[in-house]
């Protein structure tokens, strides 16, 4: 799934991005491939505001990153704004519910803003998931933007990587053993 999503940054590599992945907009057929749907928040990275006081966030607050959330997006940051969308969403989806549950469930957005902001970043447990996975994840969920990897360097990722020995494996059956215990 991830493997699938991360190379299918055709938006990315033409100087777009996203800006609304989340797991609802992630479209599974019957063979396990993952296409990202949801077109509406997409934006030319050439388009999207930096100037203070002029940001506005496109897509679900609950998945978007620390700058964009503060509205401190920078011309470093733009470009890693759907990794981070990508790593919460895979999250959720392993353990599963969303890093920042608490405060959706109680509807009270300032407060999920402000976990976004000064939270640690969430991960997953190591003993329960693939360590390349945790690696993958981790290396999206970086609050500080110069840390974070964005999608051009995710896929040399172990973890992506990894799927081109796993080619001949159905898509489901390489998900379910990616996201199995070791």
């Amino acid at each position: 799934m991830i493997v699938e999503v991360v190379s299918s940054t055709f938006l990315y590599f033409q100087g777009s991005i996203h800006r609304d992945i989340k797991p609802g907009n992630l479209l599974c057929d019957d063979n396990g491939h993952i296409k990202i749907g949801d077109l509406g928040s997409c934006s030319r990275v050439e388009d999207i505001e930096i100037d203070e006081g002029k940001q506005s966030v496109a897509g679900t607050i609950a998945y978007q990153p620390p700058e964009a959330v503060s509205k401190t997006i920078t011309e470093t940051s733009v470009l890693k704004l759907d990794a981070w969308s990508l790593g919460i969403s895979i999250v959720e989806l392993a353990t599963p519910k969303h890093p920042f549950s608490q405060t959706i469930i109680t509807d009270q957005e300032d407060t999920l803003e402000f976990d976004i902001i000064f939270k640690n970043s969430p991960s997953l447990p190591t003993d329960q998931f693939n360590p390349n996975l945790c690696a993958f994840v981790s290396g999206c969920l970086k609050k500080i933007v110069e840390e974070r990897m964005s999608l051009k360097d995710l896929c040399n990722l172990p973890y992506v990587k990894d799927f081109n020995g796993a080619i001949k494996m159905e898509s489901r059956e390489w998900f379910v053993d990616s996201f199995t215990k070791l």
